[in-house]
């Protein structure tokens, strides 16, 4: 059993809710420091690859960790904040014990191994371990085994220098002939990538990279197009009389809070498949979803042209 743990919640906060939150974090830190064995505490907001909040909560002991994870006070705040958050918390209790990367891009990857596959399990591990280690980049990897009545599952920490090479061998071919071979040994396997040097274990998601800057661009288009029209269509009427700056101006506030605020987000969580597709199978789900897209366009298009001629 560990002698020190930590907890890491990972927290999608509500667009616009970034301020509300930072203060219930003050509150949270005012009532963990009260608790018996509690070390420290680190926030990371969002960036780079990292799209949501990360909260690790360091403990002298596992004793203690329970003790705060089970305390009325904790789910008091976990209460109050639920309004501010998007989909429930990720919270993983483990050792943190193990070294902890200063540098590089970072993959964090769990594996939910099936009973009986330990040792098959543990030889491929071997196996992708030496394929990862030929790839331009890349630092080490450390890997923390499951945890009894704490964490059932394997947690690899896999560093690169950048995560252009990151992504190269996650897009490689090697690591999906890999990623086949492991099939069926687990039960499940997810892993993130995220772009801080970070100084913590983190969660498992679904999603390994962040998607390519083009097929961020083209969901971009898909509704911003007719966010645009129907500003001209309905809103530009009304405002013609301002002047041409003002009225753009004005256009332009309405398509970026509705893209950046609200359609972006949706649209991005219903093709979440196409834009970060399971490596071994990316090449069919990009060329059949870029399709579709083409098609979205068209119908866009002709729908938008309608709106125009009936309403203008």
């Amino acid at each position: 059993m560990p002698d020190r743990v930590a907890i890491v919640r990972h927290t999608n906060v509500r667009p616009g809710a970034e301020e509300d939150y930072a203060l219930w974090r003050g509150r949270l830190l005012s009532a963990i420091h009260e608790t018996a064995g509690f070390e420290n505490l680190e926030v990371h907001p969002p960036h780079g690859s990292q799209s949501d909040w990360v909260t690790v909560e360091r403990f002298e002991s596992l004793e203690s960790a329970q003790t705060w994870l089970a305390s009325d006070r904790r789910l008091d705040l976990v209460a109050e904040v639920e309004h501010l958050t998007e989909g429930p918390d990720t919270v993983t209790l483990l050792s943190d014990d193990s070294p902890r990367p200063e540098a590089g891009v970072t993959a964090v990857i769990t594996n939910r191994v099936r009973p009986g596959c330990q040792d098959e399990f543990r030889q491929w591990q071997r196996r992708i371990q030496a394929a990862q280690a030929r790839y331009p980049g890349y630092i080490g990897v450390t890997v923390q085994p499951p945890i009894a009545e704490v964490n059932p599952d394997w947690v690899t920490l896999l560093r690169f220098d950048t995560e252009d090479h990151l992504r190269a061998w996650l897009g490689s071919a090697d690591c999906a002939r890999l990623h086949e071979e492991s099939l069926p040994l687990m039960e499940h396997a997810d892993y993130r990538v995220t772009g801080a040097s970070f100084r913590n274990w983190l969660p498992a998601a679904e999603q390994a990279a962040e998607p390519p800057l083009w097929k961020v661009n083209a969901v971009v288009l898909l509704v911003l197009y007719p966010v645009v029209v129907l500003t001209l269509v309905f809103i530009n009427p009304l405002i013609a009389g301002l002047g041409l700056a003002p009225v753009t101006f004005i256009d332009n506030v309405i398509g970026v809070a509705a893209t950046g605020f609200l359609l972006v987000p949706w649209a991005a969580r219903a093709l979440t498949r196409w834009l970060a597709p399971p490596a071994a199978d990316a090449t069919r789900i990009t060329w059949w979803g870029t399709a579709g897209m083409l098609v979205a366009y068209a119908v866009l298009i002709v729908l938008m042209t309608l709106v125009a001629t009936h309403f203008s």
